[in-house]
C-alpha cells in the first residue's frame, strides 16, 4: 500500500507508522491514543461498515505526530529533564562497533530477525552509539551465571508492550543469583510509578550500600 493521506495534507507512510508506533509504546500516556489509532487504521485498510472517510479522524495523527517528550511523564521532583539514559546504558554495555558503515549491515540482519521494527531499531541504537562519546574498555561481557553474594534485583511488568514479561523471567534464570519482582502493571518500566516497587528498590539499594560499608 502507498501513503495514506490525511485531512491536513500529511500522510501515513510505512516509515512514519513504524517509528511512531515504536516510540509511543514506551509512554503510558500515548498508549490509549495509539490503540484508538491502530483500530481506526485497521478499519480504513479493511473497511466493512466503515468508509475511507475514517482517514479524516484526528486519532490517525498518532502515526504522524511525535510523541510528547518523555520528560512530560517524569515526576515534578525529578531535577533532570532530559533522557539520554538509554544511549548511556546501551552504548556502554552492548558491543556495538564505532564504525557507521556497519549500521546498514546490522539493519538488514535485524530486519530479517524482526521484519516490522528491526530496521528502525538498528538505526536507533547502533547508529547512535557510533557517535557516543564514551566507550569504556572495562564493560562486563559475562559470564552472567556467577553466583553473586547479593541477589540481583530483576523487575518485570506483566503488561509491558516493549519488553515482554518472559524476558524478565529468562534474565532471572540466566543470572546466577537473582530475585524477580513481578508487577501487575502496564507500560515500559515501573520505577517512579509504583510505591511498592519504589520501596522495594530503595530498601534493596540501601541494604546493598550498608553491606558494602560493613
Amino acid at each position: 500500500h502507498g501513503p495514506l493521506p490525511l485531512s491536513d495534507g500529511t500522510s501515513i507512510t510505512i516509515s512514519t507508522f513504524i517509528s511512531q508506533v515504536a516510540d509511543k509504546l514506551y509512554q503510558i500516556s500515548a498508549l490509549r491514543g495509539l490503540a484508538e489509532g491502530l483500530q481506526t487504521l485497521y478499519q480504513v485498510i479493511h473497511p466493512s461498515q466503515a468508509t475511507q472517510t475514517l482517514a479524516m479522524r484526528p486519532n490517525l495523527h498518532v502515526f504522524t505526530e511525535p510523541a510528547p517528550p518523555l520528560r512530560d511523564e517524569l515526576r515534578t521532583d525529578t531535577p533532570y529533564l532530559e533522557d539520554d539514559s538509554s544511549a548511556a546504558v546501551n552504548c556502554t554495555d552492548k558491543p556495538f562497533p564505532r564504525t557507521p558503515t556497519v549500521v546498514p549491515q546490522a539493519a538488514k540482519a535485524w530486519e530479517h530477525e524482526s521484519p516490522t521494527f528491526g530496521r528502525y531499531l538498528a538505526f536507533n541504537d547502533p547508529a547512535t552509539c557510533t557517535n557516543w562519546p564514551v566507550f569504556p574498555d572495562d564493560a562486563y561481557r559475562g559470564p552472567w551465571n556467577h553466583s553473586t553474594p547479593t541477589p540481583v534485583l530483576v523487575i518485570g511488568n506483566l503488561h509491558d508492550p516493549v519488553t515482554p514479561y518472559v524476558f524478565s523471567q529468562r534474565m532471572a534464570r540466566e543470572l546466577g543469583n537473582a530475585t524477580l519482582i513481578t508487577v501487575d502493571a502496564f507500560g515500559h518500566a515501573i520505577l517512579g510509578r509504583s510505591t511498592c516497587v519504589d520501596t522495594i528498590t530503595t530498601d534493596y539499594l540501601t541494604d546493598l550500600k550498608t553491606d558494602r560499608k560493613s
